[in-house]
């Protein structure tokens, strides 16, 4: 149920969006509106006669543990590995960023079929996690987990909380070096046209590579033998998969994910009963 005062706010930031979008170009038309969700809104537009895709932020997104001038500068540094849409405009400070459109399908992988793409992905994970970027402040996944037990200091009391924070202590560190990661492998995220994109880098980073590789397993919901496929396509060197390392990994995740809605319901409460927390506290309490 959203209050009186709920749909002020909304209102209000929408108010705030409309203006944003007016004062990026003259030269940007709005097609229409592809998402809203809890942190940005995105439209199809054509910026200079490009079609392409806008992002905006709502005000509350400069509370949560990302650095837009750094996902920016990210995307920048990858751009020789054809793994990121190109960014035609960016204005960090204003919560704007807009990238050309790609032609292409949302990652829709059916278990037991299409091998081609596991390994797919595998080839370029291993690609981004083996690049190096000179000269940029690439933030380790760690200031993340700290900018969340900030955030989530009054809560922290609870028993879930403090054992997702536990359990990331637990295998944060294991004497693997960490690697540049995208740390929001989603499938919402995975985009195929003729090759793979990956989509939405505000949380990339250094990070353990079991990160992002714990996140597809879990996201797409990848059998044994498709996390191993996955596995030797990344590694190829024909070891196995520390099943008992992923297993912990991805019971992260799921935490992590609680994180984030704590905090959006802290941050934006007109969107509390969309984040159905109850129902991801009762899994994680039956997993722990």
């Amino acid at each position: 149920m959203v209050t009186s005062h709920g749909l002020e706010l909304k209102t209000m930031e929408a108010l705030n969006l409309s203006k944003r979008i007016e004062s990026i170009s003259s030269e940007i038309e709005i097609i229409k509106k592809l998402k809203t969700g809890p942190v940005s809104e995105i439209y199809l537009c054509t910026l200079r006669n490009i079609k392409a895709v806008l992002r905006v932020d709502y005000s509350w997104a400069s509370f949560l543990p990302f650095d837009r001038n750094r996902e920016i500068r990210i995307i920048h540094g990858v751009e020789h590995l054809e793994l990121a849409p190109k960014i035609l405009y960016h204005d960090a400070s204003n919560g704007v960023l807009i990238w050309r459109y790609i032609e292409g399908v949302e990652f829709n992988f059916i278990s037991g079929s299409r091998a081609d793409l596991i390994t797919g992905l595998g080839m370029n994970l291993i690609k981004l996690h083996q690049s190096k970027l000179p000269d940029i402040d690439i933030a380790s996944f760690k200031t993340f987990i700290a900018a969340y037990e900030i955030l989530l200091q009054e809560e922290s009391k609870e028993t879930l909380i403090n054992k997702g924070f536990k359990l990331y202590n637990d295998i944060c560190e294991d004497g693997t070096g960490y690697v540049l990661s995208h740390n929001d492998l989603n499938k919402s995220n995975l985009l195929i046209e003729d090759k793979f994109y990956f989509l939405d880098w505000e949380y990339a980073g250094l990070n353990h590579p079991y990160f992002d590789i714990a996140t597809l397993c879990h996201s797409l919901n990848l059998s044994d033998e498709n996390t191993q496929l996955l596995w030797d396509a990344y590694s190829n060197d024909g070891s196995l998969i520390d099943v008992k390392k992923l297993d912990q990994w991805i019971l992260f995740i799921q935490y992590l994910d609680l994180f984030w809605r704590k905090s959006i319901e802290k941050l934006a409460p007109i969107y509390k009963d969309k984040m159905d927390i109850s129902a991801l506290e009762k899994k994680l309490s039956l997993l722990s």
